[in-house]
């Protein structure tokens, strides 16, 4: 094998086991959802698996353990046994259906449960490998005026807005911080509560508890023709196509249409063959067993042309795993 090719191998690699991580820890997550689904009366979604494919009860206990086991201080080889085990039950997820995706309900419950320890999966030390932070900072960097940030989270993109010191001025007027979640938004209040004493934020912050998929709510809240700049990262795929169309529609809408702007930072099929086939292989797995819903192998590009957006600006990270898109009114 040439050097070259061996480099390129050992890059795919690298990027698989941050993927595996970040599964690592969306198993956790998926541990506590169901206990807490199931103590507080939410229907708790079966994996989107063909009748043939359906693990035994015996089976799904083994893998609980083996996550649990993983996440807590386990050998990452307890981590690749189980997901060779959901991959020998023939699960071929292909496009995975918008009945993986959290119901409103869902998700607002679901969130607050996250809230707590949200941060060290999408904001610990794997996601800071994967260049989330890089990606992040340099989307934002292009924000200005009055600012609609879409599942907002617990702020994790605060730090990483243009910000303002005794010599210059912030391009930003305002920002509103959207999430379905209100335990999700109490979090980012505390965050932002804590940069702004330092001045480096524009003062006119607000947080907001709303339904992102709904055009309805969010024009009755805002009005049409509102924001110069939309955000939205790392929660389309949560809200399934369907719903992720929905939102997309509705920040077209909420957008002023002379020189306003949607920046999303999102997850999509990666472009090497090898990563692609992993994605595909393991969508419903994810979605299902611990990726927050999270439908990690979108056509994102597809869904902003079909919301009637154009892509002014399309960067990759991580071979495609993740792409920012800087889009405008078509």
């Amino acid at each position: 094998m040439k050097p070259q090719g061996i480099i390129h191998l050992v890059e795919v690699l690298i990027i698989l086991t941050s993927v595996y991580g970040l599964h690592c820890s969306s198993f956790r997550h998926a541990v506590i959802k169901r206990r807490d689904y199931k103590r507080n009366g939410f229907r708790i979604r079966p994996a989107n698996i063909p009748t043939s494919a359906i693990m035994s009860s015996a089976t799904k206990t083994w893998m609980r353990k083996k996550a649990c086991v993983c996440c807590y201080g386990g050998h990452r080889r307890d981590f690749l046994i189980t997901i060779a085990a959901l991959l020998s039950t023939k699960l071929v997820a292909g496009e995975v259906e918008s009945s993986m995706a959290l119901e409103p309900a869902e998700a607002s419950f679901s969130y607050d449960q996250y809230a707590s320890s949200y941060d060290t999966l999408d904001g610990g030390p794997i996601a800071s490998f994967l260049e989330l932070d890089k990606a992040r900072e340099q989307l934002l960097s292009n924000t200005r005026g009055h600012v609609l940030e879409i599942g907002a989270g617990t702020g994790l993109n605060i730090n990483f807005y243009p910000t303002q010191s005794n010599e210059t001025s912030s391009s930003i007027s305002s920002i509103v911080f959207l999430d379905i979640s209100g335990g999700m938004l109490e979090k980012a209040k505390e965050r932002a509560s804590n940069l702004k004493q330092t001045g480096k934020l524009p003062m006119n912050l607000s947080f907001v508890q709303a339904d992102a998929t709904s055009m309805s709510q969010m024009v009755n809240l805002f009005g049409t023709n509102s924001f110069d700049t939309i955000v939205d990262t790392f929660s389309l795929c949560v809200l399934g196509n369907e719903g992720a169309l929905n939102s997309l529609k509705t920040m077209r809408e909420l957008l002023k249409k002379d020189g306003g702007r949607i920046m999303l930072l999102e997850n999509s099929r990666a472009e090497n063959p090898l990563l692609g086939w992993y994605q595909d292989r393991t969508a419903a797995v994810a979605a299902s067993w611990g990726g927050k819903g999270c439908i990690y192998n979108q056509n994102v590009y597809s869904l902003i042309q079909q919301a009637g957006l154009s892509v002014e600006h399309e960067t990759s990270y991580m071979g495609g795993l993740f792409r920012a898109f800087i889009c405008t009114m078509r």
